[in-house]
């Protein structure tokens, strides 16, 4: 039997802290699309017309040619795996100078044609939300074929073009390199909606009831380059709390972390949503159930309860419940947090109790007690939670409708509540976290370009 000492202290340990409750992390699903056509144009912008300029015969090495490239159309972005293809199409302007000897006259003529040139980048991401791009030359494809002509001479330059441009297209590659790493855009555009997304939501209005996201971390996948865009699945790691309040509670303001980058997929969806109620409350809905409650003992001795007090910490709940009628008293009563899925119930286990009382009978009187009163208890000590859990997905169902958090991003999605996770209490009541399945995404609006 529970004794006073294990029952009592918990009523008067009101005000102290205990141990935080650590309740299931909801995951839910952003993915981010980039297009390539929009980093081209900056990519453009940011390397200028001329790509590299060579203006003299003898610079560098005395090679005899002069060389001008220069851009003539917008690069191209293509992608496969975790590589892009940058592809700018060039106008190559070459000038080349014949000296057959060292005393003999020069000949020197001009060529201008086109070219395709090609420079592979593997793309991935840093925890602190920059892309690092490895950039490396790849193939180049000349339009037409680079012949420079000189009176009646006819010179095929390509194999000097092409030896200029492998001098020179490892710069080309560092100045890719270091405008995606400068210009990926990620951390300022997630960090926008990550302040946004702990604001409180109202999702039921006549019951003023707040959702708010407690954002914990992101896990990211590896980049994925597809052919015209940049993806990028990742998942936001919240805790989601449900308040009544008339006016907007705050929820704590996390600063953004470094991104989780995880070594394989994701995973799904997980949504999980509490279904709370203080012991205040609790003391409401139970004291409806039991109040005025009357046992009928042997000896046509009665016993009712007057009062129901509950509090509980996170190991056990317990109730103080004063009795009246033929025992005047105390009843301390002791059980384990339990839930009925099929019933939608909550109630309490493995009941026992310490009576405190004056009564000379007392004792035997508590031995009689103890039966027909546990009985009674066992049926009225209950909370129906099913009410509540309608009230909670409509609400839930009402946000995921496609709530914006202003211009920076929307919610969407659709799920519904299939099993209990998790039941915990502590000083202030008890939830139920129901795990939810279904999709819920996360768009961020107005983002054109991340590099």
């Amino acid at each position: 039997m529970c004794s006073g000492r294990r029952l009592i202290p918990v009523f008067q340990e009101e005000t102290v802290p205990t141990d935080p409750i650590q309740p299931p992390v909801s995951l839910v699903s952003l993915q981010l699309t980039m297009p390539y056509e929009n980093a081209a144009r900056a990519l453009d912008k940011a390397l200028g017309e001329v790509i590299y300029e060579d203006p003299s015969f003898d610079h560098p090495d005395n090679d005899d040619l002069k060389l001008r490239v220069t851009r003539t159309a917008p690069t191209v972005i293509r992608g496969f795996q975790e590589f892009i293809q940058v592809e700018p199409t060039v106008r190559v302007q070459a000038a080349y100078r014949y000296k057959a000897c060292d005393f003999c006259p020069s000949l020197t003529g001009e060529t201008d044609f086109e070219a395709r040139l090609r420079i592979n980048s593997r793309l991935r991401l840093l925890p602190e939300w920059r892309i690092k791009s490895e950039s490396a030359p790849g193939s180049y494809e000349f339009l037409k074929k680079p012949y420079l002509s000189s009176g009646i001479l006819k010179f095929n330059i390509s194999f000097l073009v092409r030896r200029a441009l492998d001098d020179n297209l490892p710069k080309l590659c560092r100045m890719i390199d270091e405008f995606v790493y400068q210009r990926s855009g990620l951390q300022q555009e997630l960090s926008k909606s990550w302040s946004r997304l702990s604001d409180p939501v109202l999702v039921n209005d006549s019951k003023k009831l707040w959702l708010l996201l407690d954002p914990q971390r992101i896990l990211v996948s590896p980049l994925q380059c597809d052919a015209k865009a940049l993806r990028l699945q990742t998942a936001l790691e919240t805790v989601l709390q449900l308040r009544l309040a008339h006016t907007p509670p705050q929820g704590p303001k996390n600063p953004m972390p470094l991104a989780v980058i995880a070594s394989g997929p994701l995973p799904p969806t997980q949504l999980f949503v509490p279904v709370s109620v203080s012991w205040t409350r609790l003391d409401t809905i139970l004291s409806e159930n039991i109040q005025d409650t009357i046992v009928q003992l042997p000896g046509k001795k009665k016993v009712y309860v007057r009062e129901v007090h509950v509090r509980g910490n996170d190991r056990l709940m317990m109730a103080r419940i004063k009795l009246g009628g033929d025992i005047e008293g105390t009843l301390w009563l002791g059980g384990e947090p339990a839930i009925d899925t099929l019933r939608r119930t909550f109630f309490l286990n493995n009941l026992d109790y310490t009576l405190k009382t004056r009564h000379i009978l007392a004792g035997p009187l508590s031995v009689l007690l103890k039966g027909p009163l546990l009985g009674v208890l066992r049926r009225r000590l209950v909370w129906n939670y099913a009410p509540m859990l309608e009230e909670v997905n409509n609400s839930i169902t009402s946000y995921l409708k496609g709530y914006s958090y202003g211009n920076l991003a929307r919610i969407s999605g659709a799920a519904k509540p299939v099993r209990v996770e998790k039941l915990v209490t502590n000083a202030q009541g008890l939830a139920l976290y129901f795990q939810w399945e279904g999709r819920v995404n996360l768009e961020l609006l107005h983002v054109e370009s991340l590099f």
